[in-house]
């Protein structure tokens, strides 16, 4: 049986990215001292965070919804944990993170939008 390389590359792609959706969202749980502060921290559902949590233990889900998620995870540690961020951004640290953002990108083989 012959499977197509960049099919299953995809596959595994889009299984990395789900673990890495959980690890992160364990990580932020237990530094925001558990799964309840951490979605009103984020100003989300609890029920969302939990599904965040077992995402890598279900079936794989579409890279684009993944990728939401990896957003919406980067843009509350961006600013619940360098606050310094905007006042570094406007001066001169913009270029700094999107360095940060594009070996991201380039580890999830995902495109920028620009």
């Amino acid at each position: 049986m012959w499977v197509d390389p960049a099919l299953l590359y995809s596959l595994i792609r889009a299984a990395a990215a789900q673990r890495f959706v959980t690890a992160t969202v364990a990580l932020l749980a237990a530094h925001r001292g558990g799964v309840r502060e951490l979605a009103r921290g984020m100003e989300v559902d609890e029920k969302t965070v939990r599904r965040w949590l077992a995402l890598a233990s279900g079936e794989l889900r579409p890279i684009s919804e993944t990728n939401a998620i990896i957003a919406k995870l980067a843009k509350f540690a961006d600013l619940k944990f360098a606050p310094h961020a905007a006042a570094s951004r406007r001066t001169g640290g913009r270029k700094a993170t999107e360095r940060r953002s594009s070996l991201v990108c380039r580890l999830f083989m995902v495109r920028k939008r620009r």
